[in-house]
């Protein structure tokens, strides 16, 4: 629910962009098929550009890091679970909350497009070319749906041919695909008012197309009388054209309205430099190590990004390469993203504990995998001792060096450990140095030690 959140924030600034920029500039002027583009683009642009992520480097010198914090395990008393946060409970009730609403509006629609499935099922349709003409007293006004006419009966032949018109306009120029898009993004957003306005806009831009096309073949003061007419004569379905959906008095003055200037859709390119300011401003930063001093006096040379891993060596030997205890002669094939931590070993401490392997320097790489299930062995030996002694079991931090690390809690940044029961930890994990810097930036300064529940992994599952 985090990520559709975030998702649909982001969506919600590029819908809000579009259609602000519609409403200062583009509402009152006449080309119409021009607007309805720009409105189309930005609904385009609100589904796709949100999953769109840039990233930078940004190069970090690797500090003299300060000894890690040690992770001790000591016999407390038993923990007794406390009452959930205000936060907590808001943050199960919202998923329940948000499906509820749109489960209540997908049985309101649904209900609106039986009725109409059931008139055209009962009442016999007039075939025309491109469409057909449904006369029913189901309905109050005319409308139009994919490429049925609703009409109600009694209409003089004048309005008839008026309203047929104007109705096939909608149907020719295919303004349902522009329903069902914004149809769709309204229920899944409905809890976005631009959402709905934006909706609205692209509505009534549908009928500035449709009444200019009937212009073309029918006197403006015949067509503002059938108008006036069928005033407030409106159903309303999500998906349907309706004659007179949108405020006629508008329509009747768009109308009179002389052809605005061609250069007026400049303003639609103002949406340019703010998608880019957009797009940088939700950029995301890629910490990289770098430590000329280590490349000097190792002979080793590494760099970690989002997506590469390189290893380079100032030797003419190759260094000895171990991914989780296993000898391998290359790093292809294993994600930086995978990697848990990294250390490098030189010169006589490399010699001593890998012999003449060890000569042109140990890279060790120890997996996330490969780390949570040893950490997950160690947890539940450590418990089964305790247990055996009758005693519960805690996990209390103890930092070496005055500072603590960055606490994270199924992938959420706490401020300690307090009021985690040890019974429901799935797995406790470290970091440090590089890993440590170039996964969570200058917050690992100190490392990390990230802690996963056990309602966490089932919710990962």
């Amino acid at each position: 629910m985090e990520v559709f959140g975030i998702y649909s924030l982001k969506a919600g600034v590029i819908l809000t962009l579009f259609w602000g920029i519609y409403l200062l500039f583009l509402q009152k002027e006449t080309f119409y098929r021009f607007n309805r583009g720009f409105l189309l683009t930005g609904l385009i642009a609100a589904i796709f550009l949100p999953l769109i992520i840039i990233r930078y480097t940004v190069e970090v010198s690797a500090p003299t890091i300060p000894a890690f914090p040690l992770v001790e395990l000591e016999t407390i008393p038993a923990y007794a679970d406390k009452n959930a946060t205000f936060l907590q409970i808001c943050s199960r009730l919202i998923p329940v909350v948000y499906t509820v609403v749109l489960t209540v509006l997908l049985i309101v629609r649904s209900i609106g497009l039986t009725r109409l499935v059931k008139s055209i099922r009962q009442n016999k349709s007039k075939r025309y070319v491109g469409y057909h003409i449904i006369e029913s007293s189901d309905f109050d006004g005319a409308f139009s749906f994919f490429r049925f006419v609703f009409i109600p009966p009694n209409l003089n032949e004048t309005e008839k041919h008026i309203i047929l018109k104007h109705e096939n306009a909608h149907i020719k120029q295919k303004h349902w695909i522009d329903l069902l898009l914004t149809n769709t993004l309204s229920l899944i957003w409905w809890f976005n008012p631009v959402m709905w306005l934006y909706e609205k806009a692209i509505r009534n831009n549908h009928e500035y197309l449709a009444d200019q096309d009937v212009l073309i073949d029918y006197q403006r003061d015949d067509y503002q009388q059938t108008l006036l007419n069928q005033w407030l004569k409106i159903p309303f379905f999500p998906i349907t054209n309706s004659f007179t959906y949108t405020n006629n008095l508008k329509r009747i003055m768009m109308m009179k309205k002389n052809n605005s200037n061609p250069f007026k859709k400049l303003y639609a390119f103002l949406s340019v430099p703010v998608l880019a300011l957009f797009l940088m401003a939700f950029a995301e930063k890629v910490y990289v190590e770098q430590d000329p001093q280590r490349e000097n006096d190792s002979g080793i040379y590494t760099r970690g990004g989002s997506d590469t891993l390189m290893i380079r060596s100032t030797t003419t030997g190759k260094p000895l390469l171990l991914v989780d205890g296993k000898e391998i002669a290359s790093l292809n094939g294993i994600a930086p993203a995978d990697i848990e931590s990294m250390s490098v070993l030189k010169n006589e401490s490399a010699i001593a504990q890998y012999g003449e392997k060890g000569k042109d320097g140990v890279i060790l790489i120890t997996t996330k995998k490969f780390a949570a299930q040893k950490a997950e062995v160690e947890q539940q030996q450590v418990m089964m001792e305790q247990q055996k002694a009758g005693q519960s079991l805690s996990v209390r931090l103890k930092p070496t060096n005055g500072k603590n690390p960055l606490y994270i809690v199924d992938d959420k940044e706490v401020s300690s450990f307090d009021g985690i029961n040890p019974a429901d930890i799935e797995s406790i994990s470290v970091l440090k140095e590089g890993s440590a810097l170039s996964r969570f930036g200058e917050r690992g300064y100190n490392g990390v030690v990230l802690i996963t529940t056990k309602e966490g992994s089932r919710k990962n599952d």
